[in-house]
Parts: structure tokens; sequence; C-alpha cells
């Protein structure tokens, strides 16, 4: 009745069932991009911070503070954006964590040293860059990333023992 087709799709559905594909449309897991996990983590650092330091550029181009808990910069222009920018931050290195989240130690991206609030740097055009207080780059404290905090999806499978 379903002939070579149907044999094709039963041979493969083993494959189907490790790889997700079994959703319709297949599932991307955004939240496990590295620049995602980097900026949940920088909103859960900043908290309801009041919006401070809001600076811009030419048109496409704004950077602002978070109180003294974070400091974003967005350059959606082609070119480089080139300034000092004035954080709010209190003096540190800091990792860029829209490149992923600091794990222990080691930041995924750039550095950026904060000195008298300030820091002066280059961003390339169409980049962004976060900071905040949580991704120290000199401190070996971290947040737990955030792929390790993530459930797995059930895909609407319930256990039979319960949640």
């Amino acid at each position: 009745m379903y002939g070579e087709h149907w044999s094709k799709w039963v041979v493969r559905l083993p494959f189907l069932f490790h790889t997700r594909l079994m959703t319709f449309p297949p599932r991307l897991c955004q939240h496990r991009w590295s620049p995602v996990a980097g900026m949940v983590g920088f909103r859960n650092a900043v908290g309801n911070e009041p919006l401070s330091n809001w600076q811009t550029g030419d048109y496409e181009q704004i950077a602002f503070g978070r109180g003294s808990s974070g400091f974003l910069v967005i350059n959606n222009e082609d070119g480089n954006w080139s300034t000092t920018f004035s954080t709010g931050l209190p003096d540190g290195t800091y990792c860029d964590v829209c490149a992923g989240p600091k794990n222990g130690a080691n930041c995924a991206g750039n550095t950026y040293t904060i000195v008298d609030g300030d820091f002066t740097a280059t961003i390339p055009g169409r980049t962004a860059i976060a900071m905040h207080i949580q991704a120290l780059a000199t401190s070996a404290d971290s947040i737990m990333p955030v792929q390790a905090k993530l459930r797995p999806a059930s895909h609407g499978i319930r256990s039979s023992k319960g949640a």
C-alpha cells in the first residue's frame, strides 16, 4: 500500500528520534547559541537597573548602561565606531558577553578594560559588545553558563515516572 517510500521512512525512524527532526518544522535551538546565552547572562546580571549613560554615534549606533551593572554598545552601521564610552561600571577588565558567556576565568570573546568608568574601543560595523559585573575577566568567579541550566525539551513526551 505504501510501497518503497514508506520503507525508507521506517528505516530512518531511529535516526529521526535522535536528531529532533520529528518536530515540524525542525527545532532551531537558538537558546544554545553562544551570543544568545551570553546576552541571557547580561539580562540576568542587570536585572531592573535603570537605563543610564546613553550615547549615540551616527544614525545606527547606540550605547547605554543599565545602572552600574552592565553596558551595551550596538553598531548597526557598515563602518567602525571608534570612541571613548562612559559606562558607569566599576573599574576592571570585562568579557564581551555578546561573543558568549564567561566560563570560569575564560572569556568567549574580547576583553575591555574600564578605568574611571570609561573605555576606548573600535566596534566593527554590524556588531555589538556587552559587559556586566558578573563577567569580570580578572576573576574566576562566574555564573554557570546558561546552556548547562537548560532542561532538554521533552517534545511532548512525558515520563511514566512523573515529573
